[in-house]
């Protein structure tokens, strides 16, 4: 599975349209890559485990975490292999209290077939975070996530998102960080593309630690 790169040259172009700010960053940042996962149910069950697990910390303190999970599963995480943990075991791990239960839910889900992950794909976006929010723990964001990452959606507009709204204040030379329902609403200007513009504002924030913006 793949994004056309023509449906990348048009997107770019159009968020370099539409939102004129970013258009410093689509020059000096690396070409909008986004590469989506394999959407097999065993790749799509590991993949929300993984973003259960980043939810509210840090990028490094994710990485940390996930290969510790990744290494007690022996290479792959599957719902059978999360059943046999316990919940002291996953807090061993660094995982917290809530987030194991929400694994564990995704995982009693899966198994007793309350959800396919194998038939998103075929489904909305709007379909996918409705079926994947009603997992105890699993909100808009995770599914935003997966939408981008996993299925390569190309109209998400992650605005709960602590990075994508500080990126978009970084390029907007804004003071304060704008709401998550302003920040919603001043998306829709990227639409069908706002994917790509939040990918760019993402780069934003690299970009302005090394003083390239």
């Amino acid at each position: 599975m793949s994004i056309s790169d023509n449906s990348i040259r048009v997107g770019i172009r159009h968020i370099k349209a539409q939102i004129p700010a970013l258009e410093p960053v689509i020059s000096k940042a690396p070409r909008f890559d986004l590469t989506p996962n394999v959407p097999n149910p065993a790749a799509a069950f590991e993949s929300l485990v993984l973003s259960v697990i980043s939810q509210q910390i840090s990028t490094s303190a994710a990485a940390t975490i996930s290969g510790r999970v990744q290494k007690a599963m022996r290479g792959t995480i599957t719902p059978l292999k999360v059943q046999r943990l316990s919940s002291q075991a996953f807090r061993e791990l660094g995982v917290s209290g809530s987030k194991a239960r929400t694994i564990f839910e995704l995982a009693a889900a899966v198994r007793e077939k309350r959800i396919h992950l194998g038939e998103l794909a075929d489904m909305t976006d709007a379909e996918i975070i409705s079926e994947l929010s009603a997992i105890w723990g699993i909100g808009k964001w995770t599914a935003e996530m997966f939408l981008m990452f996993d299925l390569g959606r190309l109209d998400i507009w992650p605005a709960g998102d602590y990075g994508v709204r500080k990126g978009w204040q970084i390029v907007h030379r804004e003071t304060e960080m704008t709401s998550e329902k302003q920040f919603n609403e001043l998306g829709t200007e990227g639409s069908p593309y706002r994917s790509i513009a939040a990918w760019y504002c993402w780069r934003a924030i690299d970009l302005h630690k090394t003083g390239a913006i």
